[in-house]
């Protein structure tokens, strides 16, 4: 199969490699097979690297699992609340041997976010970090479950993880059944909860590796957060299925990234945009000191071509693009095959296993080169949102078919390139921003008659938001008023830095903000 002559149309081979999976059987006959070969590395925040092989990893994960029974049942959720650890890919795991659901939440999120997602995912266990970025994550989480109906017990994850224990008997886990509640958010509304299952997750993570030709040789560093579905999912399961090892980090740093490469002779590099800026303007610094890198990763934001170029150039090395969403993890992606030119300009092609098309707003596939909406069918895209069957309605159509939202247009080749989203999200340094829920939180202020949120391209994060305004009458300005009160009650990258006083909100006749009105404004005064 492949790309269907005149049509932007791309179907799967049928006889594509599918493993039939648990990600915790998985991980088990890794343990059986690869036993001494590393399977985690992890730089401390100090530099100190720890090595973990696939035996350890197995061993502690089942120890964690048996912990967990002791608190929760098959099938019901545990959330994971922290930045990038050994215990949280060790949780990662002991959630998927004990058959429950993994919840991965934001650190930076705050206390109406945190209660939110509890709510809906009826958690009965949270384990937290004690405080992030100087925040007390554990009180935060305390208090807000103290308001869900469920009542979720919140533990802290380091302490609990690195004790735990039990002795009920790990139970067999199908394939089919839920793995992962990853929370996204559409363009109205709160936050919603993609769920995927196990054989979703874990031939999602092995298609994403086997794309690039990656191998149990390579090595595979990452800064980009756990988190998300490109760090549980894309790279964790990936590297598991390859039988590969896998680097991260407790913080990002430059400097520290840098020294873990050279130290562990890391051969490929994953990471947001932004973290790729970082390394090219970073001074002295040269892609000798990195020898043993031979590829880039790049994703969970628009990379712009000149990256690319630049990236490739100047390290030496090759810069492969994918493109995914949380409900469809990484289904196009460029390759080291690519002409040099449609590598920096397009997302590349379908990946192994994917259907892709791009729609007109009637439905109809597109010709070649015509723009529409990218729209993927796969055994590997989520079940649904969680308790929300006319939400999933909404991007998943009767012929199965996720519509993403974002915009698009394909070649005769079957290259895809991107021409912006249909719908309003603005990704900033690889994590999402939803204008409704940023204007739902700032039109409280007492200071704010009307509030929009659009994004405006920015070298550095890709995107960052900005804030438009009408006053109420007999308050000023005050931009640090403003990003202070959003920042207690949201994470601080959803917060305008930049706000743009307005004397009136531009409406359709439904009295929708024209966002496209006030991002022509934002550009003319660039």
């Amino acid at each position: 199969m492949g790309k269907v002559d005149g049509l932007s149309l791309w179907l799967r081979d049928p006889d594509f490699p599918w493993i039939d999976q648990s990600v915790g059987a998985l991980l088990e006959h890794r343990a059986r097979h690869d036993a001494g070969r590393v399977a985690l590395y992890w730089s401390a925040a100090g530099g100190t690297i720890t090595a973990l092989t696939y035996a350890d990893v197995y061993r502690d994960a089942c120890r964690i699992a048996r912990g967990l029974l002791e608190l929760v049942e098959p099938g019901q959720a545990v959330a994971v609340c922290g930045p990038n650890s050994i215990e949280w890919v060790l949780l990662e795991y002991a959630c998927a041997l004990a058959g429950v659901v993994l919840v991965p939440m934001n650190p930076a999120m705050r206390e109406d976010e945190f209660l939110h997602i509890l709510d809906m995912t009826d958690s009965r266990v949270v384990l937290a970090v004690n405080e992030f970025r100087g925040r007390g994550v554990v009180d935060s989480l305390r208090s807000a479950a103290g308001s869900c109906a469920g009542r979720p017990q919140v533990l802290e994850l380091v302490d609990w993880a690195g004790s735990t224990d039990g002795t009920n008997s790990l139970p067999t886990v199908d394939p089919k059944a839920p793995f992962i509640i990853q929370y996204t958010s559409g363009t109205t509304g709160r936050p919603k909860g993609a769920v995927l299952d196990h054989a979703a997750s874990v031939n999602a993570g092995a298609l994403w590796v086997g794309g690039w030709g990656h191998t149990a040789d390579d090595i595979l560093v990452t800064a980009a957060p756990l988190h998300h579905i490109g760090g549980s999912v894309a790279i964790v399961l990936g590297a598991l299925a390859a039988g590969s090892s896998f680097g991260t980090l407790a913080t990002y740093d430059v400097d520290q990234l840098i020294a873990f490469v050279k130290n562990t002779a890391a051969t490929v590099v994953a990471a947001v945009p932004t973290i790729l800026y970082d390394l090219l303007e970073r001074p002295g610094f040269s892609p000798d000191q990195l020898p043993s890198l031979r590829t880039v990763m790049g994703g969970g934001a628009y990379v712009p071509p000149e990256a690319i170029r630049t990236i490739e150039s100047r390290f030496g090395v090759e810069c492969i693009v994918s493109y995914g969403q949380s409900e469809a993890p990484a289904f196009l992606q460029s390759s080291r095959d690519d002409p040099p030119e449609l590598k920096a300009t397009s997302l590349g092609r379908p990946l192994a296993g994917r259907d892709v098309r791009i729609a007109l707003p009637n439905g109809v596939t597109a010709r070649d080169g015509v723009v529409g909406e990218i729209c993927t069918r796969s055994d590997m895209r989520m079940v649904g949102y969680l308790g929300q069957p006319e939400a999933t309605a909404e991007v998943v159509d009767d012929d199965g078919w996720l519509h993403t939202g974002d915009l698009g247009a394909m070649d005769e080749n079957g290259y895809v390139t991107s021409h912006g989203r249909a719908r309003d999200v603005i990704i900033r340094g690889g994590e999402n921003i939803y204008p409704d829920e940023v204007e739902a939180v700032l039109s409280t202020h007492e200071s704010v008659a009307a509030v929009a949120v659009v994004g405006q391209p920015d070298v550095r994060w890709g995107e960052v938001p900005v804030g438009f305004v009408l006053l109420n009458a007999g308050y000023d300005m005050d931009e640090a008023r403003l990003m202070e009160y959003g920042r207690e009650r949201l994470a601080s990258f959803k917060v305008p830095k930049k706000w743009i006083p307005i004397e009136a909100m531009p409406l359709t006749s439904s009295g929708k903000v024209r966002r496209v009105e006030l991002r022509k404004a934002l550009s003319e005064k660039a």
